[in-house]
């Protein structure tokens, strides 16, 4: 069930993904997968890749099956669970984004194993946002996700925006304006990091240098990041 609720949280997932969320070994993992894909629980699809390249894990979601399973073990209403699960089958042309960005979770979660001081308390992926904005008043921005890293004397919210160079500047410097918008005199707001990760240096340079437009240093307000 673990397994099919991060595929109802996250959307999609690849083996490898799901093999450092919940396996110590790759054996275990194909055999839980092939049982579940089995079983109809859940979907899978091969990735075809060019002559030449280098070949990706299979890719998995949630079946319609999968979801009403899932609903009945919480003791839930189905339809929530239904229409994710149908969501993510339709709306599949985001689909490598989404992989991405779940892939920054998985490796900050596998790299903070090892610190006893650290470590991904959960995240939460785009859906899961949109859902939490839904509950309250206001509606913020939705980044690609959430996470709450736990560190020794701190929380540590990330609220990720994974950059693959396409968006134009005004569309950053607008994205850049409704965070600090949001955020600014909110209590707290200074736990909460936007991270932006852009694919290439020259990237995160142009993303860092609209930065110093926002913020006013007198004011509580969220906080920006760069990486590559």
């Amino acid at each position: 069930m673990a397994m099919l609720m991060a595929l109802d949280s996250y959307r999609y997932l690849d083996r490898g993904q799901l093999q450092a969320l919940f396996f110590s070994g790759s054996r275990s993992c194909q055999y839980r997968l092939r049982w579940l894909v089995g079983h109809g629980l859940v979907r899978m699809w091969r990735v075809v890749m060019r002559p030449g390249r280098v070949c990706r894990s299979s890719i998995y979601l949630l079946s319609r099956r999968g979801a009403a399973a899932l609903a009945e073990w919480l003791d839930e209403d189905p339809r929530p669970y239904l229409r994710r699960a149908e969501h993510a089958l339709e709306r599949r042309f985001h689909l490598v984004h989404q992989l991405e960005a779940n892939q920054f979770f998985v490796d900050l979660a596998f790299a903070a194993r090892e610190m006893s001081d650290y470590g991904l308390y959960h995240w939460v992926g785009e859906h899961g946002v949109q859902d939490a904005y839904a509950e309250g008043d206001e509606r913020g921005p939705i980044p690609d996700g959430w996470g709450r890293l736990v560190t020794p004397h701190r929380e540590v919210l990330i609220h990720l925006e994974w950059d693959r160079g396409s968006e134009q500047p005004r569309r950053l410097r607008a994205k850049l304006h409704a965070y600090t918008a949001y955020f600014a005199d909110r209590a707290g707001a200074s736990a909460n990091q936007i991270l932006f990760v852009a694919p290439t240096e020259h990237r995160e340079r142009q993303i860092a240098s609209l930065l110093p437009d926002h913020g006013e240093a007198d004011r509580e307000s969220c906080r920006f990041w760069t990486s590559t």
